[in-house]
C-alpha cells in the first residue's frame, strides 16, 4: 500500500467515523491484529481530533469490559475474529454501543468496517493537532495492579519516534517489521508511527512463527525489527541452514532480561547489531538503548535516550551515587501525562515532572543503565532483600528447565516463602527436591526456593514480560 493510498483511506474512515458521531476529544478503541487496518484506523481517529485507545487482543471479555468503561470509548473497531470478547461485552450496557467491524461475518449490531469506507468521501483535510493534546490512552499491562490507562501527548509521541530515528539512523529506505502487536505501545512507536516519519515501509506480521517470520523478513529486506526476547532467542535458535537476513542492519530489543549468550549467538548467527534498550508504557514508551556507535556493556540496557533524564533515589527520595542500587526515576517530553481517570494513582506515579518506573536499578559512570529488578517483585525476607531474577538464573541452568519465575508466597509479609513456578522443556522431567538442591549449593538458605509449581506456561504480556502479580495471586 502506497502512502497515497494510505492517506486516502484514512480520510474515508476518518469521515466514516464522523458519521457515526466520533468528535474531537472522544475516546475510540481499537481492537484488531497486526493489518493494514489498524494504522487506518488509528490515524483515523487521530484525523479528528479523537483519542486512539488500543486494545491488546489476547484480553478476556471482562478485561474488555473494564477497559471500555474505564475509557469511555464511544466506538469500537474490531475484527470479527473477536466476537468471542464483544458481543455479550456490548450486550451487558457498556456506553460504547457503536461498533465497526472488519470481515465478512459482521454482527447485526455493527457496521462494516470496508461498507463504512466505500461509503464515505475521502475529502478531508488534516488539521495540526496542538502538542498537549492526548492522542492516544495505552493500557498497560497491570504487572503492579489493575491495567491503566497511561494517556499520551502529540508531543510525548513525536518526541520518542524522533529521538529514536535519529538513534537508529532511519530513512526512507528502510523496512521496519511489525512482529509485536500492534496494540503495544513500543509497535505503535517504532513501528508504525517510525515508519511514517521516516518515509519508510511498514512490514506487518500478523503471528510470529520462527520459520514463516524469518521468511518474510527475508523476502521483504527487512532492515530494522524491534523485536521481545522470546522472539529474539527464538530467532537465534533457527536452523543455520535457514535463509540469511542480509538487509538486517539493526534489532532492538525490548520488555524484559535479556541473557548476554543469547545476544551474543544472535549476533553471529546473523551478522547485525542487536540493541538491547528499555522502558515502559508510561514513558513513551523508550527510556534507553544501547547506540550504534558506542560500547555495549553486558547486562546493560543502554544510555538513557537524548532528553531523557534517569535518577536513582532510595525509599526516602536521596539521590544514589554511581553503582548504589535504588528506584529509578525518568523525566523526558516522552512520559504520559496522566493515567486516564486516576489522579491518585497519577500522584503516586508523578511527582515533579519525574516518573516513577516501579523498577529497581543503578547507573554507571558512564550513564549505563543496569536494571535489576520490579520493585514489587523484590521478596524482602526477615529483612533480607531477596532478587527473583537471581534464583531464575539458578533454576533455568537445569537442562530440564526452559523457563523460571520465582515470587514472595505467604500470609507472613514480613517473611514470605520463596516460590518458584516452573515450565519445563519439552518430554523433560525433573523432581522438586533436585531443584532445591541446585539452588541449595549456589544460593543463601534463605533465598532458596521452599516450594516449586510446574506448569504448562507463564501468564505474560504482549511483550514477554512475566506479569508475577498473576503468579501472586
Amino acid at each position: 500500500m502506497s502512502y497515497g493510498r494510505l492517506a486516502e483511506a484514512v480520510r474515508r474512515l476518518a469521515n466514516g467515523l464522523r458519521s457515526l458521531g466520533v468528535a474531537p476529544g472522544d475516546r475510540v478503541a481499537i481492537l484488531l491484529p497486526n493489518v493494514p487496518h489498524f494504522p487506518i484506523s488509528y490515524y483515523a481517529v487521530l484525523a479528528l481530533g479523537a483519542v486512539a485507545v488500543p486494545v491488546n487482543f489476547l484480553i478476556r471479555p471482562q478485561g474488555l469490559r473494564s477497559l471500555l468503561a474505564d475509557s469511555g470509548a464511544k466506538v469500537l473497531i474490531t475484527w470479527d475474529g473477536f466476537r468471542h470478547l464483544f458481543t455479550g461485552v456490548l450486550q451487558e450496557g457498556i456506553a460504547c454501543q457503536k461498533v465497526v467491524v472488519l470481515g465478512e461475518h459482521c454482527p447485526s449490531f455493527a457496521r462494516p468496517l470496508t461498507l463504512l469506507m466505500q461509503e464515505s468521501g475521502s475529502d478531508l483535510e488534516f488539521e495540526p493537532a496542538a502538542e498537549t493534546v492526548p492522542a492516544a490512552i495505552n493500557y498497560t499491562a497491570g504487572t503492579a495492579h489493575d491495567s491503566l490507562g497511561a494517556v499520551m501527548t502529540h508531543q510525548a509521541l513525536l518526541t520518542n519516534m524522533q529521538t529514536s530515528r535519529e538513534m537508529f539512523h532511519i530513512n526512507e529506505n528502510d523496512r521496519i517489521a511489525a512482529v509485536i502487536p500492534m496494540c503495544h505501545s513500543l509497535a505503535q512507536v517504532l513501528c508504525m508511527h517510525l515508519s511514517l516519519l521516516s518515509g519508510a515501509t511498514l512490514v506487518l506480521i500478523s503471528r510470529f512463527q520462527p520459520k514463516p517470520v524469518m521468511e518474510i523478513l527475508g523476502k521483504e529486506g527487512v532492515t530494522f525489527l524491534p523485536a521481545v526476547p522470546s522472539l529474539i532467542a527464538a530467532l537465534a535458535d533457527t536452523d543455520e541452514t535457514e535463509r540469511a537476513l542480509p538487509d538486517l542492519k539493526a534489532v532492538l530489543c525490548y520488555g524484559g532480561r535479556v541473557d548476554e549468550l543469547m545476544v551474543k549467538k544472535f549476533e553471529e548467527r546473523f551478522s547485525t547489531r542487536l540493541f538491547v534498550g528499555y522502558g515502559l508504557t508510561e514513558a513513551g514508551p523508550l527510556v534507553s538503548c544501547h547506540r550504534l556507535y558506542s560500547d555495549y556493556r553486558p547486562n546493560s540496557v543502554g544510555q538513557p535516550l537524548v532528553g531523557t533524564e534517569v535518577q536513582i533515589l532510595d525509599e526516602t527520595g536521596t539521590l544514589l551515587s554511581p553503582y548504589a542500587t535504588g528506584e529509578i526515576w525518568v523525566k523526558s517530553p516522552s512520559i504520559m501525562s496522566a493515567y486516564y481517570n486516576h489522579p491518585d494513582q497519577t500522584a503516586l506515579q508523578l511527582k515533579d515532572g519525574w516518573l516513577f518506573t516501579g523498577d529497581i536499578g543503578y547507573i554507571d559512570l558512564d550513564h549505563y543503565l543496569y536494571v535489576v529488578e520490579r520493585k514489587e517483585d523484590l521478596i524482602i525476607k526477615s529483612g533480607f532483600p531477596i532478587f527473583p531474577h537471581e534464583v531464575e538464573d539458578i533454576l533455568c541452568s537445569h537442562s530440564a528447565v526452559a523457563e523460571a519465575a520465582v515470587v514472595g508466597v505467604g500470609a507472613n509479609a514480613q517473611s514470605p516463602d520463596v516460590k518458584a513456578f516452573i515450565v519445563l522443556c519439552a518430554g523433560a522431567q525433573v523432581q522438586e527436591n533436585e531443584l532445591i538442591e541446585l539452588c541449595k549449593q549456589a544460593l543463601p538458605m534463605y533465598k532458596c526456593p521452599r516450594f516449586i509449581e510446574f506448569c504448562s506456561a507463564l501468564p505474560k504480556s504482549p511483550t514477554g514480560r512475566v506479569l508475577k502479580r498473576l503468579l501472586r495471586s
